[in-house]
């Protein structure tokens, strides 16, 4: 193994630890990481932001950096999107169209001052991020260039989505499907997006953000956040 990612919840264990549900895991996840990097493996870290943590992303990432003393390759940040476990009561849990700007200032101080890659597992629509943070975004890539496989070698577009519905690895057939299969076609078509995102010129370049983050998981659909800036416009 020459590098992982480590999941942080939190810039304190009370909040980590509050979030897993396991009492110290805080703790165990800085002293295993502490030995993976004495023993030269490179780590990133997988921010899950939440309002709850909304506020010390920067935080979070000084302190693995300084007081931890990991050195860490890379940034990068995930949004709960309501699947799986996840979908039932996880609204609590999801970013706001106003905590977007709060983010992505912390992101920047974080390229700035600490010179790490940043990387979005679950992409922003371009659209309601301020046009001077854009370095930092990039479309969604599972569909295009990653795809999800279960332990029984079923393939789904995304590993958000728990509906397993492209076939099988044991098909024989796995090319053709990542080539052919409708579901893939309409994904990477965008059609299931509105006008204005299909007729922006940063659409090739944005994506739409994330197409499962309304929880609608037997079909695509545009970004809940730009729902909710469009909601915030009409009104």
């Amino acid at each position: 193994m020459d590098q992982c990612e480590a999941t942080v919840l939190g810039s304190s264990p009370a909040v980590h630890d509050a979030l897993t549900r396991r009492p110290k895991s805080f703790t165990r996840l800085v002293t295993n990481l502490q030995r993976l990097a004495s023993a030269n493996k490179q780590i990133g870290l997988c921010l899950n932001v939440m309002p709850v943590n909304l506020h010390h992303i920067f935080e979070i990432v000084r302190q693995f950096q300084h007081d931890h003393q990991i050195p860490v390759r890379s940034v990068m940040i995930q949004r709960i999107i309501p699947s799986g476990r996840a979908s039932n009561g996880c609204r609590k849990f999801m970013l706001d169209v106003a905590d977007v700007a709060i983010l992505m200032a912390q992101l920047h101080q974080i390229a700035a001052q600490f010179d790490l890659p940043i990387l979005f597992e679950d992409p922003l629509p371009w659209c309601v991020v301020d046009p001077q943070y854009h370095q930092y975004l990039g479309r969604c890539e599972w569909g295009f260039t990653k795809g999800s496989i279960n332990a029984e070698g079923l393939l789904t577009r995304c590993a958000a989505d728990d509906h397993y519905r492209l076939g099988s690895i044991w098909d024989g057939n796995l090319q053709e499907i990542w080539q052919t299969h409708p579901l893939l076609q309409a994904f990477r078509a965008k059609r299931y997006l509105p006008e204005e995102c299909q007729q922006c010129a940063l659409l090739d370049q944005c994506g739409g953000g994330c197409a499962l983050s309304c929880g609608t998981l037997h079909e695509l659909s545009p970004d809940a956040l730009y729902l909710q800036a469009q909601t915030r416009r009409n009104t």
